[in-house]
């Protein structure tokens, strides 16, 4: 192992000094030299190879997005149509991180209030209310707002006004193709990057989006929206960063690849399962002149069917090329391919692949919880940066609208806006195993009443009022409830009924 030394001894600033003079006579000689020399002195890793320059492209973040964003999101759209593996991880994601929607909570000191309100949610998010178009309810949005965050890697949502709603506030989505910067008069001094307008210091202002109808076609100027009345989900990655860059930029090339090997070993099987028989003749008195030539082009082999049988022109023989191995292989290349593209997005490949023949309860149990943590950050994303202002503007609509009188609501307290949404709980491996360590953990104090309905989406306090009236009705009709050790309700008549019981 070559020994490091550091870049500003005597012996690198002296040979950098020889290298000075020789550039006058031999440019290229003398940087290679001096590449040479700062690989010697400086990080192994910073030293020229086969497969890495010298100093790869780079430079802010902006400036190279342009250059590949359309290009990786084509791409990103293309394995979306086409590719199971990518399909496979969008579905785990819809599946984990909308699953059945969010609950919310409204959770100001304000009861009459928080009742009103939460009755005008859940009407308000079905399809003819809360979509602009009226096709899709808030569930499916959420879930359309992940999917095209996963492959476009962004998405922009405005909240078109339609007063012949009883709720007016309705939501729309624009797929990041929209933004434009092309015939865009600018004003203010303001910058432009791909359709997002900000001031000198990067801080958005607008969004400028290309009107067209629904099949495509641009119908009119770009349109200006300001940013305070649009929300634009992407992932930042970057300080230098303006707009998205889909997720699946680092995976594209191998989940392309294994989709070429997937088709390379379908048609060696499917060439394999195909029985030919090619029969040579020398008989060609019956063809002369032009007439041999024709029939000789008609025998030319194009296509290889199952069962068929080809007469070959004299002279013409076939070999078949059937490449030996990799139908051997697919077990243990594919699911190690997979498992790289679903580690690259925080997924395990058990939840994309559906293939838990490999783990046992410990292993399947930390994948689950390693994956939930993926889908928990995507779930506190969709809270953070979409359903908490959304609720805001839908709290401000209703008032306006009138739908609040008599609620006591006051538009500039900030309690009226605080609300919790609820997602459902993570699914049990082994129910039984999950139980005991649950009542363990809420018998010494390990896990409280509200953590614990938290993790099975529900608020406590429902579940109390819930148990309450169970209990309550049980009562009524002479039916005494107990949950005892043995796993099951007992009412009185089996069993010990005593108080330490």
């Amino acid at each position: 192992m070559v020994k490091q030394r550091s870049p500003d001894s005597i012996f690198c600033r002296l040979g950098n000094f020889v290298d000075d003079i020789k550039s006058v006579f031999s440019p290229e000689s003398a940087l290679k030299s001096k590449a040479t020399r700062m690989g010697y002195f400086g990080f192994e890793a910073a030293h020229e190879t086969r497969k890495d320059a010298i100093f790869p492209w780079d430079g802010p973040a902006e400036g190279m997005n342009k250059a590949s964003r359309a290009t990786l999101r084509a791409r990103a759209r293309d394995l979306e149509r086409n590719n199971p593996i990518t399909n496979s991880i969008i579905m785990a994601i819809k599946n984990n991180v909308v699953a059945t929607g969010f609950n919310m909570q409204a959770r100001s000191d304000n009861e009459a209030f928080n009742s009103r309100i939460e009755e005008l949610w859940e009407l308000w998010t079905h399809y003819e209310n809360c979509d602009y178009t009226q096709r899709q309810s808030l569930d499916d949005i959420l879930k359309l707002i992940s999917r095209r965050k996963f492959v476009d890697g962004g998405i922009l949502v405005t909240f078109p006004i339609d007063r012949d709603r009883v709720i007016p506030l309705t939501i729309q989505l624009h797929e990041v193709d929209e933004l434009t910067s092309e015939n865009v008069p600018l004003q203010n001094g303001n910058i432009l990057s791909d359709g997002v307008e900000c001031t000198a210091d990067g801080k958005p202002v607008a969004y400028w989006i290309t009107q067209t109808d629904v099949d495509g076609f641009t119908i009119a100027e770009p349109k200006r929206i300001p940013a305070k009345q649009a929300i634009f989900l992407w992932d930042r990655t970057r300080v230098s960063q303006f707009r998205e860059v889909t997720p699946m930029a680092s995976t594209i090339v191998t989940t392309k690849d294994v989709g070429d090997y997937n088709n390379a070993v379908a048609f060696q099987q499917k060439t394999a399962a195909c029985t030919s028989a090619f029969v040579e003749t020398t008989n060609t008195a019956g063809a002369m002149g032009r007439m041999a030539a024709m029939e000789q082009q008609k025998s030319n082999i194009e296509q290889i069917k199952g069962g068929r049988v080809q007469y070959l022109n004299p002279g013409e023989t076939v070999k078949m090329l059937i490449p030996s191995g990799q139908a051997a292989e697919v077990g243990n290349y594919l699911p190690l391919q997979q498992r790289m593209i679903a580690a690259a997005q925080g997924l395990s490949l058990e939840s994309t692949s559906r293939n838990v023949e490999r783990v046992n309860y410990s292993s399947a149990r930390q994948n689950l919880l390693a994956d939930e943590l993926t889908y928990k950050q995507m779930r506190k994303d969709l809270v953070e940066y979409f359903l908490r202002p959304l609720y805001r503007r839908f709290v401000n609509i209703c008032y306006l609208a009138g739908l609040l009188d008599g609620t006591g609501f006051k538009p500039d307290d900030l309690q009226y806006y605080k609300a919790v949404w609820l997602a459902s709980s993570l699914g049990w491996i082994d129910p039984k195993k999950e139980a005991e360590a649950n009542a363990i953990n809420l018998a010494n104090g390990g896990l409280s009443f509200q953590q614990y309905c938290a993790m099975q989406g529900t608020d406590w306090r429902e579940r109390i009022d819930e148990m309450a009236e169970v209990q309550e009705y049980a009562k009524s009709k002479g039916v005494e409830l107990n949950f005892n050790s043995g796993g099951g309700w007992d009412n009185g008549k089996n069993g010990d009924t005593d108080d330490e019981d």
